[in-house]
């Protein structure tokens, strides 16, 4: 029997009036859908998205925790393959096309060990009777493919048919993108056919990886997402913080992590306020966008009341101050999901306002920002815990 997600999924790829209503969505929810769908089974739903959103996808789903950085996810990457395949070639070879090309080489980079033909050869030319058995041998044992002037050879064999039928697809889409997708390739690879190479191969790797991580995070920046790094650091900045300092006297001074992170954003982000974009969605599909991104009505009320009687500007300032914090609890993998991390930011902000005002009944968010009233929030529930004895 389907479950309801499934239900509404089912309808929404049945009319076709939603599939403009799917594109309008932010990123995010169409994020969430997927989540709730899973993504074996959300294949029309990657088909019907805009690159803005399947570059959103992409970024979510396939950079994981890695101690306080982010990893590439080589092994999901076939199954995205997988998926976009379902919509035919040239729907999985767009996909690629409009993804940052450092991404794109990293991804293949991570299932394909690129080796240059000449230069195995000249090596192969060297190497004596029984070393040449053994490649050979190597070679029969695994899954490889011989393109242009170079031979593939499987890094994993999950996901290998996935992973040749989209590079050939891509390689008749667009020959020179894959030409230089597989020069990026053997640079990371080439050092593993020597003696003392793996070191120097994995470091090749590790530079693809560290560009399309860099280029990842100024996109992630630009959208209002905050690093791995700087989420770490903000949470253990707050968490070091004395509750009685804060407690007793003004807000907190905003601090450098925060500064930072609003002065990357883009002018128009915190010069108005963004319009909704669920309202023009049919109710079914509308229902579990909000069930999946937003939090229950009751929490944080009197923030969000506070915020509705600001001027537009002032709101999305302060709005843009709480995605900061929702993204940071987010990022800084504390097993939060997207409704548990805003439900957190909006009630500590809450308790932060309603103690300011206790203080100075004029207190109000014209004046202080929604990060230090998370910040006096997060004092005031490490005050009752220690008064807990906790």
């Amino acid at each position: 029997m389907p479950t309801t997600t499934e239900r509404i999924l089912q309808r929404a790829l049945d009319e076709p009036g939603l599939v403009p209503a799917v594109q309008a969505l932010a990123p995010e929810q169409l994020d969430a859908l997927v989540r709730a769908v899973g993504l074996e089974d959300a294949g029309q739903l990657l088909a019907m998205a805009t690159p803005e959103q399947f570059e959103h996808l992409i970024d979510t789903s396939l950079w994981r925790p890695d101690g306080d950085d982010e990893a590439f996810d080589h092994a999901r990457f076939p199954i995205w393959l997988e998926v976009m395949l379902e919509g035919g070639e040239a729907l999985a070879c767009a996909r690629l096309r409009a993804l940052p090309e450092e991404t794109v080489a990293l991804a293949f980079a991570g299932q394909l060990l690129v080796l240059d033909r000449d230069t195995l050869g000249i090596d192969m030319a060297g190497a004596s009777a029984r070393e040449a058995e053994l490649v050979e041998k190597a070679l029969d044992a695994c899954h490889y493919l011989e393109l242009e002037n170079y031979t593939l050879v499987a890094r994993r064999s999950l996901g290998w048919d996935a992973v040749t039928e989209t590079l050939l697809a891509l390689d008749q889409v667009d020959h020179e993108l894959t030409e230089r997708v597989l020069a990026d390739c053997c640079r990371a690879s080439t050092e593993l056919v020597e003696e003392d190479g793996l070191h120097n191969a994995l470091s090749a790797m590790d530079a693809l990886a560290d560009d399309a991580l860099g280029e990842r995070e100024d996109r992630h920046a630009a959208r209002g997402y905050v690093s791995r790094a700087d989420a770490i650091a903000f949470t253990r900045l707050v968490e070091r913080e004395s509750p009685g300092e804060l407690l007793s006297g003004p807000p907190p001074p905003r601090d450098a992590i925060t500064r930072a992170y609003l002065q990357r954003l883009p002018a128009t982000e915190t010069s108005r306020a963004a319009p909704s974009r669920t309202r023009a969605l049919p109710r079914a599909l509308a229902e579990v966008i909000e069930t999946a991104v937003t939090p229950p009505a009751d929490v944080g009320r009197s923030l969000r009341g506070a915020l509705a009687r600001l001027p537009d500007a002032r709101r999305a300032a302060r709005e843009a101050e709480l995605l900061l914090l929702a993204n940071a609890l987010l990022a800084s993998d504390r097993g939060y999901t997207h409704v548990r991390a805003i439900e957190e930011v909006l009630r500590l902000c809450a308790r932060g306002l309603e103690h300011l005002r206790a203080r100075a009944p004029d207190a109000s968010l014209e004046d202080v920002g929604c990060d230090q009233l998370y910040r006096v929030g997060h004092a005031l529930t490490r005050a009752a815990k220690q008064l807990r004895g906790g």
